[in-house]
């Protein structure tokens, strides 16, 4: 089986760029530079084996290659995000640290649980 080489942060670049339309704005949202965001782009066209984006007039609009990929990498950094909520939430229960706030769609009887 072939190692998989891509990085969250690669994928996280990838669909900033695809939502934002701009190595810039995807940049500015993620707290990184134009260059940083590229660099990470390239990395997993690379690791992929096409170009995502079509890069024309400025705009960076996925291509057919990065339409089926972008809905996959969003999803893996869905899951990445649930599975690490999941583990801390368990971690804040076996330490007797977890901490439930009020809401009206929780049964009273609860709140003093």
């Amino acid at each position: 089986m072939r190692q998989l080489n891509l990085s969250m942060e690669g994928l996280i670049a990838v669909v900033t760029v695809a939502q934002e339309g701009s190595l810039e704005r995807a940049g500015q949202v993620l707290g990184l530079g134009k260059s940083a965001i590229g660099k990470q782009v390239v990395i997993v066209e690379t690791e992929v084996g096409a170009e995502l984006f079509d890069r024309r007039s400025g705009r960076w609009v996925l291509n057919e290659e990065g339409r089926l990929f972008a809905p996959k990498a969003s999803q893996s950094i869905l899951y990445a995000r649930m599975g690490m909520d999941l583990v801390q939430s368990h971690v804040k229960l076996q330490t007797n640290q977890l901490f439930v706030g009020y809401s009206t769609f929780l049964h009273p009887r609860l709140i003093d649980v």
